[in-house]
């Protein structure tokens, strides 16, 4: 069911259990004066209160979905003023036929006791409908214009409330897509330096260690086949971490450990790492394995 229906549907229901409830009210307040209530006039009189406000506050509700008198409407000036005369206009006007709707029923159940009076010998006046409203008018005016108001303040409130929600909403849906737009950017950043450099690592270490390079290119492999499976995702688990650092590509033999061998060299635990390798690219003499040389160095001491 919409919204809008069980609104309807709520606002109805509420009408009529205050209705019941002030029959319930009315029929003891009788008996306790000592006369006996008549309790389909009772409920005629308070539905006719209650059910009447509820199904008033319908169009009440649709004008001001409408009609708003709050800052959007003040900084227009016309706009605001243009709102105001017509909640006032309308609140005459639902107030008057609210009225008109109990005066109806006060003057039904008013001539219906008359008819039983009149059988029983004790006539009455006549009961006029124009004279009974006026009279209704200028007694409960007041309390109908308080009826409306109440309505339309509570209406606007709700209005106002559900439109900062979804504003609420929109700013952290914003707010979630920049983060991600950045993150996502941040790693376009940095993918493709991390791929020009191993891949740069890769290319010095082939002259040297044919076997490690194929492993680095196995690892390298398994890494961007990981980040393309997590695209989309802000975090992974440490378990995905954990089974790519124990990959058996990842697992480096240790009778490789030797001068000639620079992965081996670089897998060196222990602050001396960098002395090491430090003291195994001396020995180099060619001046661009030099270069490449301290390059992987210094991704290993890093």
């Amino acid at each position: 069911m919409p919204t809008r229906y069980k609104t309807v549907a709520g606002i109805l229901l509420l009408g009529t259990g205050l209705a019941c409830f002030a029959t319930y009210m009315a029929t003891l307040l009788t008996r306790a004066n000592g006369r006996e209530p008549i309790v389909a006039d009772l409920f005629a009189l308070n539905a006719a209160f209650w059910l009447g406000w509820a199904v008033l506050s319908l169009p009440i509700i649709l004008l001001s979905e409408h009609v708003r008198v709050d800052r959007r409407a003040r900084r227009g000036g016309r706009a605001w003023t243009r709102a105001v005369l017509i909640h006032l206009a309308a609140m005459m006007a639902f107030c008057a036929a609210h009225i008109a709707l109990t005066t109806s029923a006060r003057v039904m159940t008013a001539r219906r006791a008359a008819i039983e009076r009149a059988s029983q010998g004790r006539p009455s006046s006549p009961i006029i409908w124009r004279t009974e409203y006026q009279r209704s008018f200028y007694q409960f005016l007041d309390w109908e214009l308080l009826a409306y108001t109440a309505i339309a303040g509570l209406s606007h409130a709700a209005f106002l409330s559900r439109e900062s929600h979804r504003r609420e909403v929109r700013t952290a849906q914003l707010e979630t897509h920049l983060a991600e737009a950045q993150l996502q950017s941040l790693q376009r950043q940095l993918q493709p330096h991390f791929l020009f450099n191993t891949l740069h690592a890769i290319s010095a270490l082939m002259h040297r260690d044919v076997e490690s390079a194929d492993r680095m290119l196995t690892r390298l492999s398994d890494l961007l086949r990981m980040t393309l499976d997590m695209i989309g995702r802000q975090q992974t688990s440490l378990k995905d971490e954990i089974d790519l650092c124990c990959s058996p590509s990842s697992k480096m033999p240790s009778s490789t450990a030797s001068p000639s061998n620079p992965r081996a060299a670089m897998s060196r635990s222990g602050p001396g790492g960098r002395e090491r390798c430090s003291g195994w690219k001396s020995k180099t003499t060619a001046a661009g394995r030099h270069r490449s040389d301290s390059n992987l160095c210094g991704k290993a001491s890093a």
